[in-house]
């Protein structure tokens, strides 16, 4: 072989389990334990409330002005299986929650009549990634569990998460439902447990203004560039290449 290449990898996109008011949501537990993060969680000018890990190396956060505006905190990431009852329309793509909920009774995408639809566990992975408040709540209610019975594997054990308010104002809470048949986890393929780093350059530039989305977009435009380094652009200079 003239190259030996690499087959290319492609990794599944995170996806992330949401508990908002109104909408509670059923999961298992899939890793031992949650990775734990350090963080100082800024509020960007496009709205986001961005989790910034914590660097000991960083000129930035040894300031005291910027540890008091954002201080540190604790932010945990766990895989879980979600696996609150939905109905899905395959030949549409459209889900809707049917724990709790009003069912949709017809797909707003196609039409079809969803009445005679059964409401299944989704049993897609997700990351659950909160705090000390309900990581503290997991504690509690799996210390529990474990002194009525020593020998349990609290992965087998179904949570509830639901949540009242919003924002700062949002309570969330978790507790077993012990009267749920739990899912076969076992081919479950789990997310890496990850939060992205920025460097001080791109922190202060959060801080003057500059949006999380022109940060991304400026990291996808560095990673471009280095990909063509060492190679010979004739895009400007062949005709008929744009």
């Amino acid at each position: 072989m003239f190259a030996d290449i690499d087959e290319k990898t492609t990794f599944a996109k995170r996806q992330w389990l949401s508990i908002k008011e109104g909408k509670p949501v059923l999961f298992q537990i899939l890793d031992d334990k949650p990775e734990k993060f350090i963080v100082h969680t800024i509020h960007t000018s496009d709205g986001w409330y961005l989790k910034v890990p914590h660097r000991d190396d960083s000129v930035l956060m040894r300031e005291d002005w910027f540890n008091k505006q954002y201080p540190r905190s604790a932010k945990y990431q766990v895989n879980v299986l979600e696996v609150t009852p939905y109905i899905v329309n395959p030949a549409s793509g459209f889900e809707a929650s049917a724990f709790q909920t009003v069912v949709v009774e017809r797909d707003p995408i196609n039409g079809d009549d969803l009445r005679g639809f059964k409401r299944l566990p989704l049993n897609r992975v997700k990351i659950l990634e909160s705090g000390v408040t309900l990581f503290g709540q997991l504690n509690t209610n799996i210390a529990g569990m474990l002194a009525e019975n020593p020998g349990l594997d609290f992965k087998t054990v179904v949570f509830l998460g639901q949540a009242s308010g919003s924002h700062k104002k949002k309570v969330t809470s978790v507790y077993p439902r012990t009267d749920i048949a739990p899912q076969d986890i076992s081919e479950c393929e789990r997310f890496e447990l990850t939060i992205s780093d920025f460097s001080d350059e791109e922190i202060s530039s959060l801080l003057k203004g500059v949006t999380a989305k022109e940060i991304f977009a400026a990291r996808r435009s560095t990673e471009v560039e280095e990909d063509n380094a060492g190679g010979f652009d004739f895009s400007s200079s062949l005709p008929g290449l744009l």
